[in-house]
């Protein structure tokens, strides 16, 4: 933090300031601006992509909106319409069934709902939506590429020097992920449980269609993950393979036929053999999450506040919830904007919703993708048990579907 008085020569006043230009800063901006008057100003790093070729430089790509998909509950599918984000124009492919199982084992659950539980969104796709519709409102000022450079705070006001402009607003919402040099600045420290886990990801078609299913399996080397998709007739999928870290380097030195031949070990045959799988790209898996998420004047949104393993797929939509209690805050009014009261009182709105998700997420890391066989046993008899339990099954469609 700095504590450089900023020349009011060139300052530019706003109400929030946004930093962050990925798919929950974005979609605060929208929602903010949709049911609010107030100002806003996002400042993004990464220079906008306008091309709608394919970018072979993934470098130069927002990591925000890359080649990963993300499993969008239904809840939070309607919130992101409700927030003015307009879906319809954005590649989804609904998940109507979930199949899960244990590979090896007995265990195993199938839910299903007639409605779509959610929707498979591609990032780069939503990516693209959210940077057109911000342009058509006159309230919003995007600063890309450029980022904040030191931070000035006051009791009324929080200053944020970039490298284009100097802004000063009421309120600041980090919203770049959980390596935020903006949390850096405001000495905003992490918590970080590193799980030595790899998350490889590649888009896969199979020979069968997938028929809006969606895959969990758990296997001696770590949860698998098919997403359907759109495209391919049908029969395209995103994979997510968690697995350990010394595994994931073998992995993806394998060659195309090679990769697909293990994944079909795995897998089955449910959708017959796996014919082709676009390039692999890896994550390293960590539970981060910040050591506060309000600060003075300032709130973390979405990744900002916790980064969580994919194993349970509530990443993104823990962030659009962020964003629908921000509004109730900002809607109702009851406190000024960035005051301690408004920071605590969607700190209230969030907090219990944050801790269960992230000790639920990190309770099935342990439970699956442990071998240890006392485990295994457990985990099989409640997936059994879970899949002759209609009402259960039923409380954890709900779940699928983001219903709180």
């Amino acid at each position: 933090m700095s504590s450089d008085v900023v020349s009011s020569d060139t300052l530019k006043k706003v109400d929030v300031i946004i930093a962050g230009g990925g798919v929950v800063g974005l979609s605060a901006a929208l929602a903010i601006a949709k049911y609010t008057e107030l100002k806003i100003a996002v400042v993004e790093a990464f220079a906008p992509n306008d091309n709608n070729d394919e970018v072979n430089d993934t470098s130069t790509i927002h990591p925000s909106f890359d080649a990963r998909v993300v499993a969008l509950a239904k809840q939070s599918y309607l919130q992101l319409k409700d927030f003015g984000v307009d879906m319809d124009s954005v590649d989804l492919c609904p998940i109507q069934h979930i199949h899960v199982s244990d590979r090896g084992h007995l265990g195993q659950v199938k839910l299903k709902n007639q409605d779509a539980m959610g929707y498979v969104v591609a990032l780069e796709h939503l990516g693209r939506q959210l940077q057109k519709q911000i342009k058509q409102f006159k309230n919003i000022d995007l600063y890309q590429p450029d980022k904040i450079t030191s931070i000035n705070q006051s009791q009324s006001s929080i200053s944020c020097q970039c490298e284009s402009v100097n802004l000063q607003a009421s309120l600041l919402l980090i919203a770049e992920g959980a390596q935020s040099n903006t949390k850096s600045l405001l000495n905003i420290g992490n918590q970080v449980e590193d799980y030595h886990q790899t998350a490889i990801i590649a888009n896969v078609e199979a020979q069968r269609a997938h028929h809006n299913q969606a895959f969990e399996r758990f296997t001696s080397q770590g949860p698998l993950a098919l997403l359907p998709m759109n495209g391919g007739n049908g029969k395209r999928l995103s994979m997510v393979w968690t697995l350990d870290s010394e595994q994931s380097v073998d992995v993806l030195q394998l060659s195309e036929r090679a990769f697909l031949n293990k994944l079909q070990t795995l897998f089955s045959d449910k959708l017959g053999k796996f014919v082709a799988c676009s390039e692999r790209v890896s994550y390293p898996l960590k539970l981060v999450t910040a050591k506060d998420f309000i600060h003075h004047r300032t709130i973390c949104l979405g990744n900002a506040a916790q980064s969580l393993h994919p194993i349970a797929g509530q990443g993104f939509n823990l962030g659009v919830r962020d964003i629908e209690a921000l509004m109730q805050t900002l809607t109702e009014g009851q406190h000024a904007l960035g005051s301690f009261k408004h920071l605590n009182q969607y700190k209230a709105l969030r907090k219990a919703d944050k801790q269960s998700v992230i000790r639920a997420t990190d309770g099935l890391v342990s439970v699956f993708s442990n071998q240890y066989l006392p485990f295994v046993i457990a985990r099989n008899l409640g997936l059994l048990g879970l899949n002759h339990a209609s009402s259960l099954k039923q409380q954890f469609v709900n779940f699928a579907m983001g219903e709180r």
